[in-house]
């Protein structure tokens, strides 16, 4: 028998194609609305009975009893562990012992199309092979071997989240379905997020851009924590994300003629840059800097799928009642296709007196059929609750942990950072360069260092790195203040003359 990853790269076309994996999920009957000639197919457990495959995978013995000579049918090759899982268990015997219980297994063994691969159950055929890990579903290890073969562009149907499987598959729900002990698919998807973390593959539902475009608003002086809300939603991701730093676009944002239209912040007004970005085109999520994300960012994404988005330009956040705040515009689902912002138009309306700074921020009447849907544990202002909160807004800035040392969320915000730091995706000497631009408070570095150390700062220590640092923002007001006090006295200067 021939192991899966060496089949794999003796087949140019399953190196160079998309890989599409189909599971027992709602959305596998949607195979019918794609061609799918395009694509190397690899089906999961029984979805082979359904739909002739290149690659059927197996994990539990049963369903070969299960399935019988339909594999052979349907499959042009079978892929199982070396050890297959026996009653939801990695088996003592190995494939090879199965291929005499199985005449189906025997067959395409001799006709060289089983193959196998090491699943890591503890047992393992050869060395030199990396094992597959699998947390709770089959999909993990299928994604996962894929990956590990060398694919770098995956789709899914039927790898759903819930508790259904689709119609086609209702015979043996009763059976099968979570079997394993599972309440939800959704525990899939935090290891499928580490797979694509730790392989770089485009992965996404089929007929779903890819990667999954999210545009972040920030100023230089915000490179840190909007890279830490970059760490955060790559870590939890079950769709290949991209993240964009609105300042780096090349398109320049008029300054406002009316003082009282200008941007409250340096990224304010950087929102209305998507839809061009994106050349008006698809789907894009906007979030501020000042974030960080828990959970998987696709439910935002698929947000759409439960309303007609195409009658749509935008939703929202919605805002929890406790904060006696508007809608929030900080956490967006934004309909490139009929949100046609060019920035310098809007910016005339604020000049002209038809918007004004209200009515384009906190109103968007720039877009007038938005819907406040995206529930609030999506916009959490500046509360971290465990098992509740998917993202958390550092709104006040007095206490972002990145500059102050007070902040009641500087735990979970901290440890995050620290992930980065230990996974390279964010280097010392970048914290030290933004310390040394004065963007983040001196403290942090030390702190971050000695807490992984396992020798916490103490807080008096921190208080005394920080004693001559400034956050930016009380900068900016600084020197605003002192601007509106010099125009002031130039006015009374005019008024005597």
């Amino acid at each position: 028998m021939n192991n899966f990853v060496d089949m794999f790269h003796s087949h140019y076309e399953m190196r160079q194609l998309p890989w599409l994996v189909l599971g027992k999920g709602p959305s596998f009957s949607q195979y019918r609305n794609f061609d799918l000639t395009g694509y190397k197919t690899l089906s999961l457990n029984h979805v082979v009975r359904e739909i002739a495959v290149d690659v059927a995978h197996i994990i539990d013995i049963e369903v070969v009893a299960d399935l019988g000579s339909v594999l052979e049918e349907n499959a042009r090759y079978v892929v199982m562990p070396w050890f297959p899982h026996e009653h939801f268990k990695a088996s003592a015997k190995q494939l090879e012992q199965y291929t005499r219980d199985f005449k189906v297994l025997e067959t395409l063994a001799n006709k060289e199309r089983l193959l196998w691969y090491d699943l890591d159950t503890g047992s393992s055929r050869n060395g030199d092979f990396d094992s597959v890990v699998v947390s709770n579903f089959s999909s993990e290890a299928a994604i996962g071997l894929l990956a590990r073969a060398g694919a770098r562009k995956i789709f899914t149907l039927g790898i759903d989240g819930g508790t259904a499987y689709d119609m086609a598959f209702a015979d043996i729900q009763a059976r099968t379905k979570f079997a394993n002990g599972q309440l939800s698919f959704d525990s899939q998807f935090s290891h499928i997020a580490q797979i694509i973390r730790r392989y770089q593959i485009e992965l996404a539902p089929l007929g779903e851009e890819c990667p999954l475009a999210i545009f972040i608003g920030a100023s230089q002086r915000e490179w840190l924590p909007a890279k830490v809300l970059q760490y955060s939603i790559e870590k939890h991701s079950s769709i290949t994300t991209q993240c964009y730093f609105l300042y780096q676009s090349d398109i320049t944002i008029p300054t406002p003629q009316r003082a009282d239209c200008q941007s409250k912040t340096s990224f304010s007004f950087q929102r209305f840059l998507i839809p061009e970005l994106k050349n008006f085109s698809g789907k894009a999520i906007y979030l501020d800097s000042d974030m960080l994300v828990t959970d998987d960012i696709s439910y935002l994404w698929q947000l759409d799928s439960h309303l007609d988005f195409h009658q749509v330009d935008l939703l929202c956040a919605q805002a929890a009642t406790e904060y006696q705040r508007q809608s929030q515009f900080a956490v967006m689902l934004l309909n490139c296709d009929r949100l046609k912002w060019h920035i310098a138009d809007l910016i005339k309306l604020l000049d002209d007196g038809t918007y004004n700074y209200s009515d384009l921020m906190h109103k968007m009447q720039a877009a007038p059929d938005w819907r406040a849907v995206i529930p609030p544990q999506w916009n959490s202002l500046d509360l971290y609750e465990p098992g509740i909160t998917s993202l958390i807004h550092f709104t006040d800035m007095t206490q972002q942990p990145w500059l102050s040392n007070y902040s009641p969320e500087e735990e979970i915000w901290l440890s995050y950072l620290k992930e980065a730091v230990c996974e390279d995706f964010i280097s010392i000497e970048e914290i030290q360069e933004q310390i040394s631009k004065g963007n983040v408070r001196p403290s942090l570095l030390k702190q971050l260092l000695s807490g992984l150390a396992d020798c916490p700062l103490s807080m008096s220590e921190r208080l005394a790195l920080d004693l001559d640092f400034s956050p930016p923002h009380r900068l900016v007001a600084s020197s605003k203040n002192s601007f509106a006090k010099i125009a002031n006295k130039l006015l009374r200067l005019f008024k005597k003359d």
